[in-house]
């Protein structure tokens, strides 16, 4: 029974590997000890020598019993480490002959013992008491020889023979038991962290079908609804109608609060930046709010500074997005009293204005210790007190997300009870000299309300002449489409599936069609390239829309680059739809009723023809590792596409959506695995594909290639574009930077793309770069160092401290400073700088990961030291970076003349 159990805790996965180890030391060391005091009885060994081999082996097995029995394996390790060390080993030692025997072997077991079952500050109170017993053990021997027990020179051979071979065999299956079982950890690691990305795969994809589903019915509701608003009804039933249709977005809110949760989830969230009114964007937020307020018969004030720009440039989708949600919230968890909308504006230099948005409640405020849990994805705070309050906890996580994408910030000020605070801040670019002048966005709404009852709806054109074909497997949807397009006139087909539409489309010639993506049997796509191809087919060159609930703007990428020619995402308004009838219907088809129209159509042309290209544009990853205002100054030829770093709280964006030091602090204090991924194929190629909207041609520079699979993915997309190049920069960190800076320059002169390819193979070779990393771990998880070479380090006590460099596009250990963190730290440092070609003193990069400033004052001081560099940027190691280095890691990156 009990030789069972000891199995079984032994191959236990989920026991401390510590505690399974000392078992089987213990298992292998008892049965060696009866192996020592059965062959002492074959050759006839002396009684005392056998009586400690035999007092040894009932040691060994009472503490088994004790440790299996009563579970106490760690104090078991203890115990039997210290009379190991202090009792068996001085005993056997002069029991078998000193130093002509095998008890020198047993002293170094006893040593390998402690170092593998005993860990902590006992590990190390033991090696001292083992090291003083060795000593004294040697000194007793030397000085008082008769106390040892003599053996003939035969023995002695024997002896030593058998004691090396035994210690030998035992210390073997020791090593061959740990490294069994760090690759089983390893495999296990491996396979949970798939089956975790699985798990994500399979919740966004459910997100996203989900989203797709509920909006096909919110269509419905919003178009139908909207038909009704057209209609001439009483004031009750238009009032009704007015809730319905403000329900409705709130619904559609939540829907998008939950698509983009998991789009930032697994990264693929994007910001659109463009010109806005300011004052539209306003009075759209107010009247959706009002009437919220309104149900609760709370006060709702909007306070906008008169000097606000009329027009700004920014996302106004998401900074709408950010305020709803903070005003919902508020509306939401105040039972009385009001809330207040204030706007104000800081400038910063010409054009760049610091928009501050400040939303205040009466509510019932926050709990203190609530707040730093406030912006944690579906975690809603004080349950007992907001139980009856609905909610899916995703708000202010997503407001928290979409506020450092724009590179602001959001602060919270709360007292419980009384009410909170929030303040946005959101840079944008000022477009017009115009301010907003005094607003009542109050009136302005009760306005709204009123030019609604009265009717507000106007036909801007007519198309009688023209033939649409509408392509959707939802009989509603259809229904939808042609109510709201049948003030056009125009002559409305439909279709209920890909293979109806395909046989309309060889029979009669359609000006527009609007297709499904989504359908049954034939999705939109595969009918949209069957159309283009088709046989006989009388639409080949008309002008086709997709009209779906797949929302994103990596959907509409797709569409784009398709081949579509619109894209609609559902629930869509009338205006929308006729927005896009007027700018896809041929001019000589629409008959133009009121001249807005004309700036509508202006409007919504896909962003095209509006933005010259750039010849060349310089992209790269952001493991670059530069200085953030040197990348911000050069948005205009320079574009960074974000490293993953993942956590066991979620996957973010490198330096987007975490930055070093948040990540470091995590690192230590949480201890959870974190670990850096490049981007994907598929990201690659979306991020080369949005770029090339910018530019006619892209210079894409990534980290070594040896370093990461960012070079080969990125060549992977590449292979797409023809031109796109993607170059290896043979580096990490600032040394690729190093490359970035000088591709910036050349581009801005206008040099060619091949004589900049030229420049920079010739510089990489010329660029040195190296890291001294503090601790072995981080590496080891990275697989920059052999994992069980870390553990073996850790286990004998040894504090390394490697140097890393990147040669032959590999990162590999160049060199192991031991001693001092200082010590080693300035033999890093003197060292770094001997190199066969004369140092290029004009630029320094010290790129470091949780360093002090006091120890980056230090450092500098020793680099002046050995060299006299004109420039020294310290520069903060990126996430993704920092992950693979750990804290406490610094690297002297600088570039050699030729």
């Amino acid at each position: 029974m009990i030789l069972r159990k000891l199995i079984d805790i032994i191959r236990e996965e989920g026991r401390d590997i510590q505690e399974r180890l000392m078992l089987l030391v213990c298992t292998i060391s008892t049965a060696t000890l009866l192996c020592v005091f059965l062959l002492g009885v074959i050759f006839k060994e002396n009684p005392t020598s056998l009586l400690m081999s035999g007092f040894g082996f009932a040691l060994s097995v009472v503490i088994m019993y004790f440790c299996i029995k009563y579970n106490k394996i760690r104090l078991g390790a203890i115990i039997g480490g210290f009379l190991i060390v202090t009792v068996i080993l001085p005993l056997t030692f002069f029991a078998s002959g000193s130093i002509m025997g095998g008890a020198p072997v047993w002293f170094v077991f006893g040593a390998i013992f402690v170092f593998m079952t005993v860990h902590g500050k006992m590990r190390i109170v033991l090696l001292i008491v083992h090291f003083i017993v060795m000593a004294a053990s040697y000194f007793i021997a030397y000085r008082y020889p008769d106390l040892i027990t003599e053996h003939t020179v035969l023995f002695g051979y024997q002896d030593s023979f058998m004691s090396a071979s035994l210690v030998s065999l035992v210390v073997g299956l020791m090593f061959e038991f740990s490294i069994r079982t760090f690759r089983e950890e390893n495999r296990r690691s491996e396979n949970q962290r798939k089956e975790i990305d699985e798990l994500n795969r399979a919740q966004n994809r459910f997100f996203s079908t989900m989203s797709h589903e509920i909006r096909t019915p919110i269509n419905s509701i919003i178009g139908l609804n909207e038909m009704i608003l057209r209609e001439d009804i009483s004031d009750e039933v238009k009032e009704d109608a007015l809730n319905i249709q403000s329900a409705s977005k709130l619904l559609l809110h939540i829907i998008n609060d939950i698509l983009d949760m998991s789009k930032i989830e697994s990264g693929e969230m994007e910001l659109k930046p463009a010109a806005y009114e300011v004052e539209t964007m306003l009075s759209d937020l107010v009247s959706m709010i009002w009437i919220r307020a309104q149900e609760k018969a709370l006060q709702f004030y909007v306070d906008v500074d008169p000097m606000l720009p009329a027009v700004l440039y920014g996302d106004e989708l998401r900074i709408k997005q950010i305020l709803i949600n903070i005003l919902t919230n508020a509306v939401k968890y105040t039972k009385e009293g009001s809330v207040t909308l204030s706007i104000q504006l800081e400038q910063k230099n010409d054009d760049q204005v610091n928009v501050i948005y400040t939303v205040s409640d009466t509510g019932i405020g926050i709990k203190k210790e609530s707040i730093p849990y406030l912006f944690t994805a579906f975690k809603r705070v004080d349950t007992a007190e907001n139980r009856h309050i609905e909610g899916t906890g995703l708000g202010l996580a997503i407001v928290k997300q979409f506020t450092e994408l724009m590179n602001g910030s959001i602060k919270v000020n709360s007292v419980y009870m009384q009410g909170t605070t929030f303040v946005v801040e959101i840079p944008q670019r000022r477009v017009t000299d115009r301010n907003i002048g005094k607003l009542n966005l109050e009136q302005r709404h009760h306005q709204q309300v009123i030019n609604r009852r009265a009717g507000d709806y106007h036909r801007v054109f007519e198309a009688p002449d023209a033939k649409i074909l509408v392509v959707d497997d939802n009989s509603v949807n259809l229904l939808v489409v042609k109510k709201l397009l049948r003030d056009t006139k125009a002559l409305i087909s439909t279709a209920e599936s890909g293979e109806e539409a395909l046989q309309k489309t060889l029979a009669d010639h359609y000006d527009l069609i609007f297709m499904d993506h989504l359908m049954p049997e034939m999705d939109g796509i595969e009918c949209f390239h069957k159309l283009r191809e088709q046989t006989g087919g009388q639409c080949k060159d008309s002008k086709v829309c997709v009209l779906t609930a797949n929302a994103g703007s990596d959907h509409k990428a797709m569409y784009q680059s398709e081949g579509f020619d619109g894209c609609l995402v559902k629930p869509v308004s009338g205006r929308e739809l006729e927005d896009e009838v007027l700018r896809l219907l041929p001019r000589q088809l629409v008959h133009i009723l009121n001249e807005e129209a004309s700036l509508s159509e202006n409007l919504m042309i896909w962003q095209r023809g509006h933005h010259r290209k750039l010849p060349l544009l310089i992209t790269t990853d952001s493991v670059c590792d530069l200085p953030r205002e040197f990348l911000q100054t050069r948005r205009d030829i320079l574009a960074v596409l974000p490293y993953h770093v993942c956590t066991e709280q979620g996957d973010f964006l490198d330096e987007i959506e975490t930055e070093s030091r948040g990540l470091i602090t995590y690192m230590l204090s949480e201890g959870g695995t974190v670990r850096s991924v490049s981007p994907s194929v598929e990201e690659y190629e979306e991020f080369f594909s949005a770029r090339l909207r910018e530019a006619n041609n892209i210079i894409h520079i990534t980290t070594a290639s040896g370093v990461s699979s960012g070079y080969a993915n990125a060549s992977d997309a590449a292979r797409t574009f023809e031109n796109v190049t993607v170059f290896n920069s043979g580096n990490v960190s600032s040394g690729m930077g190093f490359l970035v800076m000088e591709a910036v320059r050349m581009a801005r002169e206008d040099q060619p793309a091949d004589l900049i390819l030229q420049t920079l193979q010739e510089m990489r070779s010329r660029i040195r770069t190296t890291f001294i990393v503090e601790n072995t771990d981080y590496l080891a998880r990275a697989r920059r160092i052999n994992p069980i070479v870390s553990k073996l380090t850790k286990a004998f006590m040894l504090h390394p401290l490697p140097v890393l460099t990147v040669k032959k596009d590999k990162m590999s250990v160049e060199r192991i400073c031991f001693g001092t963190k200082e010590k080693a730290w300035k033999k890093y440092i003197t060292t770094a700088f001997n190199t066969t070609r004369p140092v290029d003193t004009s630029l320094l990069f010290i790129t470091s990961a949780g360093l002090s400033q006091t120890e980056l004052e230090e450092i500098e001081k020793e680099v002046r030291k050995n060299v006299s560099f004109e420039k020294i940027i310290f520069q903060n190691a990126s996430s993704a970076i920092s992950v693979n280095c750990g804290p406490g890691a610094f690297g002297l990156l600088f570039k050699t003349i030729s």
